[in-house]
């Protein structure tokens, strides 16, 4: 798997990340009970974080997992 920032943006305690995940379902998915599928995708995210006196104190993120599941073809649309 490889990730890709392609985006930064910072601004009093927020920092917003937006990256790209590429990689192949080579391992199962245990928490979803997948196998392995072989194929290539590639999916979109973005994180924000929130820094306090140089630490992050907190987290949210959203990330494109419709768009994976499709390309392994696990949810038709």
């Amino acid at each position: 798997m490889q990730f890709a920032i392609t985006s930064v943006i910072a601004e009093a305690e927020k920092v917003v990340i937006s990256w790209t995940c590429r990689g192949t379902h080579l391992g199962p998915i245990k928490m979803l009970n997948l196998s392995p599928t072989g194929k290539s995708a590639s999916w979109t995210g973005i994180t924000i974080y929130r820094v306090v006196e140089g630490k992050i104190v907190e987290e949210q993120g959203e990330e494109d997992a419709l768009g994976l599941f499709q390309q392994l073809g696990l949810i038709h649309y």
